[in-house]
């Protein structure tokens, strides 16, 4: 027995034709040809998320494609796609809208943000995902109120905390509000897509008890909002 380009070949010492070998061990001939090789699927540009400046500027995006993954690219002086964040600003997600809100959600995606903005509620987030979040952010939640959305899973929740310490100080309040759990899924758009709504939602931030770092006190806020 022996294998060339995907085929097994038999060959019998006494003379055997394929066609006995093949019926004394009950196969057929469509056995002798091995499976292809699936070929790697070619990634292919699913979504794009623009992050841009106080005054829409864009200044980069987040490329989601598929097999899922997701890469960050910058514009050049001429036109063309820089793939990388090296010497760009960076800021959080939808910042113009953001500027503009009293009240903001935060979640760890840009599909979770923009499912919540097509129901009528603020939302941002940090590019790159999980403890990527900037405390020189925090200038732009100053005198908002924040409500941080964290994934259902360890990585998510170390992320609502890392994001609520950078904010405490300079919101005027914070709370953190876990998903239930009966609605299942990972994050915000599957809670949305398993039937959760807006005003399930604003119940749960209504219920949801004021965010401090443990052992402190609730600071003074500061009431006027960050303007560009």
């Amino acid at each position: 027995i022996s294998v060339k380009e995907g085929k097994i070949l038999l060959y019998c010492h006494a003379g055997c034709a394929t066609s006995a070998i093949l019926a004394a061990v009950d196969l057929k001939p469509k056995a002798l040809f091995l499976e292809p090789k699936a070929q790697p699927q070619k990634p292919e540009i699913v979504a794009t998320y623009d992050y841009t400046d106080e005054a829409g500027k864009l200044l980069f995006q987040t490329v989601r494609f598929s097999p899922k993954d997701f890469r960050q690219r910058h514009p050049d002086v001429k036109g063309s796609w820089v793939w990388n964040l090296k010497g760009v600003r960076m800021v959080p997600y939808r910042l113009p809208e953001l500027l503009k809100a009293s009240s903001v959600f935060i979640v760890e995606g840009e599909k979770d943000a923009d499912n919540l903005v097509k129901i009528g509620l603020p939302a941002t987030c940090n590019p790159m995902g999980a403890g990527k979040w900037h405390a020189e952010w925090s200038r732009f939640f100053e005198g908002k109120e924040v409500f941080i959305l964290p994934d259902l899973d360890e990585p998510g929740r170390k992320h609502a905390l890392d994001v609520g310490k950078k904010l405490f100080g300079h919101a005027l309040r914070i709370k953190i509000i876990e998903l239930p759990q009966e609605k299942g899924g990972k994050d915000v758009s599957d809670w949305l897509s398993r039937g959760g709504t807006k005003d399930d939602l604003l119940k749960l931030v209504k219920e949801a008890k004021e965010w401090l770092p443990p052992g402190t006190k609730p600071p003074k806020p500061v009431l006027k909002a960050f303007t560009a």
